[in-house]
């Protein structure tokens, strides 16, 4: 493990448990909303301390929908507006302009965005593809909005 990574770490352990005792006195729900607010804080500082980009992707099916959603949690997130791809097409396929670039551009180290799963794509075999390309073949991560259950991220 290189030295960057390490001090990543030391420093995320060190704040994650120094934060755990002062919201212990809170209440349950004042908790859960300052955990999460920490958790996208610490992950934002992480991300300086490191060479690797954060990446956004959205998706709608056809031009008449409305990606605002998609990329008002993106812009949230902290994320730079140059660094997200919107495609305006159905996700049957991964044959999509603005995903194709996005996957020219991750690196190992890299994180990729998304608000949820159904915006990679509808058949579950080639998401499934396209998962294991990014995470094993690029090294890179991806972080699910919606889902934090399939984040390949690890903040704490």
């Amino acid at each position: 493990m290189n030295t960057q990574k390490i001090l990543k770490k030391v420093f995320v352990n060190f704040c994650c448990n120094n934060l755990r005792m002062f919201v212990k006195r809170l209440e349950f729900y004042e908790q859960r909303v300052i955990l999460e607010t920490l958790k996208r804080k610490a992950w934002e500082i992480v991300m300086t301390f490191s060479n690797s980009k954060t990446f956004g992707y959205c998706r709608v099916s056809n031009k008449d929908q409305n990606e605002d959603r998609q990329l008002e949690a993106m812009l949230n997130l902290g994320i730079n507006e140059r660094d997200i791809f919107l495609d305006k097409c159905s996700g049957k396929n991964f044959e999509r302009p603005q995903y194709q670039a996005l996957k020219l551009q991750l690196r190992e180290g890299d994180v990729l965005v998304i608000k949820s799963i159904d915006r990679l794509g509808r058949n579950y075999k080639q998401i499934c593809n396209e998962w294991r390309e990014i995470t094993k073949d690029i090294k890179a991560n991806i972080k699910v909005i919606n889902m934090p259950l399939l984040n390949t991220t690890r903040t704490d």
